[in-house]
């Protein structure tokens, strides 16, 4: 008897998810996910590197915490929400390490701008404030 309930419950948790159009989503969150995996972008070694230390801090740490918050630990369902969130979050680190890869050029000629103008700004202060106590001592 008990498993003949669980039956019709388990048939009616399926036709109500079936008509709710949660199963269409997921099927398109799996088919998103497919076509950004074969259209994802080429990286170099070290940006590959770079993505796969990144992903693995990120999503290890996010998943503890969110698990933590929670106060729920399952080795199982912690395994599974790894490797959602590692996956999405891999995904969005590869394409930010291909668009930096991609100008590259100019993100080191405006960092090294920056680093001139600072290091000018630096030297000219320093300068300045010399000036100032060799003045003062007079």
């Amino acid at each position: 008897m008990k498993k003949k309930i669980c039956g019709v419950i388990s048939v009616a948790l399926i036709i109500i998810l079936l008509c709710s159009g949660i199963i269409s989503e997921l099927l398109r969150f799996f088919l998103w996910l497919f076509a950004l995996q074969c259209s994802q972008p080429e990286t170099s070694v070290v940006g590959g590197i770079i993505v796969r230390v990144l992903t693995f801090v990120v999503s290890f740490s996010l998943v503890g915490i969110i698990f933590d918050a929670l106060g729920f630990f399952n080795k199982k369902i912690m395994s599974v929400v790894y490797f959602a969130v590692s996956t999405v979050i891999g995904f969005v680190f590869a394409y930010i390490v291909w668009k930096v890869e991609q100008h590259i050029l100019i993100i080191g000629i405006i960092m090294g701008v920056i680093a001139a103008l600072s290091v000018a700004f630096v030297v000219t202060s320093l300068v300045l404030h010399r000036r100032k106590r060799k003045q003062k001592q007079q």
